[in-house]
């Protein structure tokens, strides 16, 4: 979690866990439309605009929701292997081409999908 980041809702824990999912994390406001989550990404994977952004952010709907990016706070289960993928680092993607950003390289490996395996990001909006 960044130090700029403070959960005080105490059961924020509980309800992130019962979700069961590899990667999720609360949404967390900061200041005007700015949040810890991507709507959408572009192609090279940067940040897009996307209808569905205020959307969440504005709480018209609630509950879990797939997206291409989270960070700041984020809950990991380590029990699923494809938590494996999971990494900030460059050098294990070797055939991803595109920014070394620490955030894409996380939401690339999140979102590494094939015949074996696929993973969300969700976040959940109480």
């Amino acid at each position: 979690m960044d130090s700029d980041a403070l959960i005080t809702d105490p059961d924020t824990l509980k309800v992130l866990i019962s979700k069961q999912a590899t990667v999720v994390a609360p949404m967390l406001l900061s200041g005007e439309y700015y949040s810890n989550f991507w709507a959408a990404i572009t192609e090279d994977h940067y940040y897009k605009r996307s209808d569905d952004y205020p959307v969440i952010y504005n709480r018209e709907e609630v509950g879990c929701f797939n997206v291409p990016m989270v960070y700041s706070a984020v809950l990991t289960n380590l029990n699923h292997k494809i938590s494996d993928k999971l990494s900030f680092e460059p050098r294990n993607f070797p055939t991803y081409i595109g920014s070394r950003d620490d955030l894409i390289m996380f939401g690339v490996g999140a979102n590494m999908s094939g015949k074996n395996h696929q993973l969300t990001m969700r976040t959940f909006l109480r």
